[in-house]
């Protein structure tokens, strides 16, 4: 079951409700919420899809922060990404669920020689996998995953 909007608003709202309680800080009820980073330092397995039918490239990866609507990673390359490519990646966070977090590629700047920051645009989040496991139906259900993966290399 693919999740709607609503549901995926709802999950990063969750994860962000338990890492502010881990933190020992009360409920933020703001609208700031959307707007500010929440330092995360969890293991990411990042599913990278590269090219027009493919199957991801798997990558290590470190979560650097985490919003409302996305999220930041380290990875290790010695290649920059196309913004607009689709991706998924699995957080292992502490004290927390996986996650899950599929999206598209908002940025990816140099870091170092070996290692780029890039950021992810959150389009769908749960607790299992969001397009990783079928490729031809993720096409389907989802438009903005269709549509990256048409972007060029």
């Amino acid at each position: 079951m693919c999740p709607t909007t609503g549901e995926t608003q709802e999950f990063m709202t969750e994860i962000l409700e338990a890492l502010d309680a881990a933190a020992g800080l009360p409920p933020d009820n703001s609208e700031q919420r959307r707007e500010s980073r929440r330092p995360l330092r969890a293991k990411c397995e990042l599913h990278l899809f590269i090219g027009p039918d493919p199957e991801p490239a798997v990558f290590d990866a470190v979560v650097r922060n985490i919003t409302f609507s996305g999220l930041s990673v380290v990875i290790t390359t010695r290649q920059s990404v196309r913004s607009g490519r689709p991706v998924e990646a699995v957080v292992e966070m502490p004290d927390y669920t996986r996650s899950y977090l599929a999206g598209i590629v908002a940025f990816c700047r140099r870091v170092d020689d070996e290692c780029y920051e890039m950021g992810i645009e959150v389009k769908a989040a749960g607790n299992c996998p969001v397009v990783i496991n079928d490729l031809q139906e993720s096409r389907e259900l989802y438009d903005w995953f269709a549509a990256a993966l048409k972007v060029p290399e």
